[in-house]
């Protein structure tokens, strides 16, 4: 193989790279750690925003439902002296935010 070849070889991979990044711009790829369970014996409460002392309950979400995570990075926050970070999620339809140390992660079976 010549070194014009390679170089050939090189530009379409790069190309080919750009094209992908480019087409997945702006969209949410949902993968296997997006999804969750809820772990709280009582529920978890779907809040409208993180934290307890300006949000309101949007509503309750029982233990072992599965749900989806829209964005980690949500303040991180101390309750009952567990500490964790507020997640915003989605829930049968309804977003909100709920408070992480109250989840499992789902594990995908192969």
């Amino acid at each position: 193989m010549s070194f014009y070849d390679l170089r050939s070889i090189n530009i379409i991979i790069t190309a080919f790279t750009l094209l992908v990044s480019f087409n997945q711009c702006g969209r949410e790829v949902p993968d296997m750690n997006d999804r969750a369970y809820v772990d709280a014996a009582s529920g978890l409460r779907l809040r409208t925003e993180p934290g307890l002392a300006n949000s309101k309950v949007i509503l309750l979400i029982k233990k072992g439902n599965e749900l989806t995570i829209l964005d980690r990075n949500g303040p991180e926050d101390t309750i009952e002296n567990i500490t964790g970070k507020w997640y915003r999620v989605e829930f049968q339809g309804s977003k909100g935010w709920v408070f992480s140390p109250y989840l499992r992660a789902a594990v995908q079976n192969n």
